[in-house]
């Protein structure tokens, strides 16, 4: 396993996010949870053009016939009847072929994702917008994870996010091409988000859900190596984090807003 930088995760101070860190787990989710309404979005391209489009059809049906969708005599016929089509009528083949492969390439991304569930984190820890949309305005707190100190192997896939101006694009005619599934775009599918959310600079822990079938997955007892407080958290709330975090080495500080020029310092925490 590589060596992992520091990893943060920001929250609300609950119940849950308190249970998380007293039992030094994580908790997945599903992806239909997540706040992106174009979270694990991709595009689906048939591949097939006018200069590729024998070998292209000759793939596609050969796809359908293995499928049940066809057979050998009507692919046949199909390719030699091919050759005396004018454009506009090979265009129209495309786009029926096209339209009955891609569904079912739809379902098995559908599968890929639903049997998989995650964890995100960021690289960052001092961004007002973390720190605004997912630890309450500084009133919330930002969790360390080292995870070089995980004794177990990790046992689930992890990959830092890439952010795109438009969505990953999957390439049908090339997954037949090769005989491949497509569960090879496995990390493109989970680790690619739309560039606005590239601030969050996120790092991504994916688990199929026979792997954690509780969405619980355990940490060492010293993963958690510090814990951020918001100048904002309110004394009660600080009393809980500190009561649940007892006399483990977990250091404490302080995010402290800099309203001059708009930034975010982590400081040392004094009671």
């Amino acid at each position: 396993m590589s060596r992992f930088e520091p990893l943060y995760k920001f929250r609300e101070v609950n119940k849950y996010s308190l249970s998380s860190i007293a039992e030094n787990t994580l908790w997945f989710s599903h992806v239909d949870d997540f706040n992106d309404p174009f979270e694990l979005f991709y595009k689906i391209i048939s591949g097939i053009n006018l200069d590729n489009m024998d070998d292209a059809l000759e793939v596609y049906l050969s796809y359908a016939e293995k499928n049940q969708m066809s057979n050998a005599d009507f692919k046949n016929g199909f390719l030699k009847t091919l050759a005396t089509l004018d454009e506009e009528a090979k265009y129209s083949i495309i786009e029926k072929i096209s339209d009955t492969i891609k569904p079912l390439q739809d379902d098995k991304i559908h599968k890929v994702k639903s049997d998989n569930k995650i964890f995100s984190l960021s690289f960052a820890n001092d961004h007002p917008l973390l720190w605004g949309h997912y630890a309450n305005g500084l009133k919330g707190m930002c969790i360390e994870y080292d995870f070089n100190k995980q004794k177990k192997p990790l046992n689930i896939g992890y990959c830092p996010v890439d952010y795109l101006d438009k969505p990953f694009t999957i390439n049908v005619l090339n997954l037949l091409k090769n005989n491949t599934d497509i569960s090879i775009y496995g990390n493109e599918i989970f680790a690619t988000k739309n560039e606005v959310w590239s601030y969050e600079e996120e790092f991504r822990l994916v688990s199929e859900n026979e792997v954690m079938p509780e969405n619980k997955y355990q940490l060492s007892e010293d993963v958690i190596s510090s814990i951020i407080i918001g100048e904002k958290m309110s004394v009660e709330d600080q009393l809980k984090v500190k009561s649940t975090i007892g006399d483990r080495n977990i250091k404490l500080y302080k995010a402290v807003a800099v309203p001059s020029d708009f930034r975010i310092d982590i400081v040392e925490y004094e009671d």
